[in-house]
């Protein structure tokens, strides 16, 4: 179904076929309507005996909006693949997607926007501990065993990894080590913020166009 905030619609027989056809959508999808010259449907309005009925017009829109869709849909399940198949993600993903529901539709963004928000605070106050001059391993520890908790809560596996190494450094009270842990846990996290940050987007464009996101469990 066209169902997007913004519907083409192509102008094929003068402004009282534009102005009708634009009533039947609106009663149709409630959409906002931007109108479009599309040079095809204009062509075969002037080629023909008559021009495209509006009704025709309407099931090409529609078709147009499915395939779009259907587009989008599969643009999902094959980036969330990628996700897992490239160890940005784990399980634990899975199920918090399946605590998310009706009543609560925006369940996992959400939880994934504390993740970012508590993570790029301890990435900053990780940064201001290991540029002391005299370091204080177990307050590094500390930042990197919750680090490591929350990015597990997600399931963002490639970050919680990096916290592991990263905490065997600060076990050996290796500062040199340590600093290599964190440039190397901020590129992770950055990568996987990215990667959701699409993953959402996608998500919110095949709701916008009246699809259902595809559920992989």
């Amino acid at each position: 179904m066209c169902t997007d905030a913004s519907v083409a619609v192509a102008l094929t027989n003068g402004r009282h076929r534009t102005a009708a056809l634009t009533d039947m959508m609106r009663q149709r999808t409630g959409a906002a309507i931007t109108f479009l010259f599309v040079r095809q449907h204009c062509d075969r309005g002037s080629e023909a005996k008559s021009p495209p009925s509006l009704e025709e017009t309407w099931s090409l829109l529609q078709s147009r909006g499915d395939m779009e869709l259907g587009g989008l849909q599969r643009r999902y399940i094959d980036f969330t693949s990628a996700l897992f198949r490239e160890g940005f993600l784990d399980n634990q993903y899975t199920q918090l997607q399946q605590l998310q529901d009706e009543s609560n539709p925006e369940f996992v963004l959400e939880v994934v926007t504390l993740f970012f928000q508590d993570s790029e605070k301890l990435l900053d106050e990780l940064s201001r501990t290991l540029d002391q001059q005299v370091v204080d391993f177990k307050k590094v520890d500390a930042h990197v065993h919750q680090l490591k908790g929350s990015s597990a809560s997600i399931g963002a596996q490639r970050v919680k990894n990096v916290c592991m190494a990263f905490r065997n450094c600060c076990e050996e009270r290796n500062q040199e080590g340590c600093l290599r842990c964190l440039q190397q846990v901020r590129q992770e996290y950055f990568l996987v913020k990215s990667k959701l940050e699409t993953l959402f987007r996608l998500e919110k464009q095949i709701l916008a166009a009246g699809g259902s996101v595809p559920v992989l469990w």
